[in-house]
């Protein structure tokens, strides 16, 4: 089971091997598209992704609350393009 650290009241994964591609930040910017109503990414999912974003930025602390908002969208724009 992987290792989970808190940070501001979110979980945030480790020792996970990454899921976004190097260019997940561009699909933050990606429309969300049409997704099932009420479908929200699963936390696991989004802490990866933070996490990832996290790493990218040389484990600077203090950005985690954006991290978690841009990691959202880059789940939710691959659900969309999963979706169509």
């Amino acid at each position: 089971m992987p290792e989970v650290a808190k940070a501001s009241g979110r979980k945030q994964a480790r020792n996970q091997a990454p899921s976004a591609p190097a260019s997940a930040a561009a699909a933050s910017s990606a429309p969300a598209g049409k997704q099932p109503s009420g479908w929200t990414p699963s936390e696991q999912e989004v802490a990866v992704v933070a996490y990832e974003l996290y790493e990218r930025r040389g484990r600077v602390q203090g950005h985690d609350r954006e991290d978690w908002l841009q990691a959202e969208r880059i789940v939710r724009a691959r659900a969309a393009q999963k979706a169509s």
